[in-house]
């Protein structure tokens, strides 16, 4: 069989030279779909309790079969389903942002249906605990995860998107760019134009940031301390 060649995608970030800290990205619609993708993943994927027992993960806790399989559970619950559970409040660093762009972007920027199911990925079967306390109603009776994408992609295209450090998304004009700029007080002297490639090392780091920073998603996950 052979091998899966990875993907990447270009993106042109506008970095400001003073502090070396990302002010903005133009994006097309690849890279906003890696972007939008994040609210899709499952925290961690399918657990069970016995086996995480098996393994001597859990010390000096005592607790039924119940209630630990209750919190396995939450790791196979989408991010985006964590994130509307919690009313946009997270406290997943700047992923929130993320999932309010998506929110107050129009429906003309995705396919069909797919703005809902970003914001609310649904669980598969069996993928959760039999007395979850927590309701997550929309789930297919199948182990596999939905494809909820037009076609291959989130966005329809033709796309392009202004995205701030902090993964505000927003499609790209003149003034959303100017009113960016002036909200960061960054001086046009001061910008640097680069275009860099992201592929799986850079989407990794990127992810990590979202989930971690409460700012400087783009800065923390794509440019080299």
């Amino acid at each position: 069989m052979a091998a899966n060649r990875e993907s990447s995608v270009s993106l042109k970030l506008l970095i400001d030279e003073k502090t070396n800290r990302v002010v903005d990205a133009e994006a097309e619609k690849d890279f906003v779909d890696i972007l939008f993708s994040f609210l899709s993943f499952p925290i961690l994927g399918d657990s069970n309790a016995d086996d995480v027992n098996a393994k001597g993960l859990l010390c000096n806790l005592t607790m039924s079969n119940e209630f630990f399989d209750f919190l396995c559970s939450f790791l196979t619950v989408s991010i985006g389903s964590v994130i509307r559970a919690l009313e946009g409040n997270s406290g997943l660093g700047c992923i929130d942002n993320l999932y309010t762009s998506v929110k107050d972007l129009d429906e003309k920027w995705f396919g069909s249906d797919v703005k809902d199911i970003i914001l609310d990925p649904r669980i598969a079967q069996y993928h959760n605990c039999k007395r979850q306390s927590l309701i997550f109603p929309d789930r297919y009776e199948s182990f596999y995860m939905i494809d909820p994408r037009n076609g291959s992609t989130f966005a329809e295209e033709p796309s392009l998107f202004i995205v701030s450090d902090d993964l505000e998304v927003n499609p790209l004009s003149f003034a959303s760019s100017l009113q960016l700029l002036k909200e960061v007080k960054v001086a046009f002297s001061d910008i640097e134009e680069q275009v860099i490639t992201v592929g799986t090392k850079e989407a990794l780091s990127l992810l990590k940031a979202a989930l971690t920073s409460p700012s400087s998603a783009l800065t923390n996950g794509l440019i080299p301390s």
